[in-house]
């Protein structure tokens, strides 16, 4: 293994790992791993032997690493954001980007929300109507009772329904 390129990691990860805030990361860190990573891949394209497994299990031991660094990185940046604190100045780039992604998917998520809830909810045309006799209950369950001479706020279809039936006229 590299020592150097795994200690760097392993130490920013122990780091990282040892605190509820967001500690300062060398902003081209991951830079430096895919490079590293391109070596270790070519050393498996090419390599045979001890050399091939060696990188195979140092790839395997880096890209572990740096993912649970990457997602602890960005599940904290996201609560700072959230909580209206700023955390780019201590994001590489890569996660500064992944936090933005995630920021746009929330917003775009909650404005889906709120515009399904106000498009939802329309409000039920309603007609007064004076009741002629007493209507069943079975008429208008969710209004009885109904009772003649009374007058009555009901929502358009139940008051067509009560007038077309002889319980109701409608007041205009």
């Amino acid at each position: 293994m590299n020592g150097v390129m795994y200690q760097e990691l392993r130490d920013s990860w122990r780091l990282e790992r040892s605190s509820f805030k967001l500690q300062r990361l060398d902003p081209a860190l991951y830079e430096r791993l895919r490079a590293h990573a391109a070596k270790l891949a070519s050393i498996l394209e090419e390599g045979s032997g001890l050399a091939k497994k060696v990188a195979s299990l140092e790839l395997e031991v880096l890209k572990a690493l740096a993912q649970d660094l990457f997602s602890l990185r960005v599940r904290k940046a996201l609560a700072q954001a959230l909580e209206g604190q700023d955390p780019t100045p201590l994001l590489t780039r890569e996660e500064a980007e992944a936090v933005s992604a995630a920021l746009k998917a929330l917003s775009e998520a909650e404005e889906l929300l709120s515009s399904k809830l106000s498009a939802h909810y329309e409000r039920p045309r309603m007609k007064l109507v004076r009741m002629l006799k007493e209507a069943p209950v079975e008429a208008a369950p969710e209004y009885a009772p109904l009772k003649a001479e009374s007058l009555a706020l009901l929502p358009a279809s139940v008051a067509e329904k009560l007038v077309s039936e002889g319980y109701a006229v409608m007041v205009d």
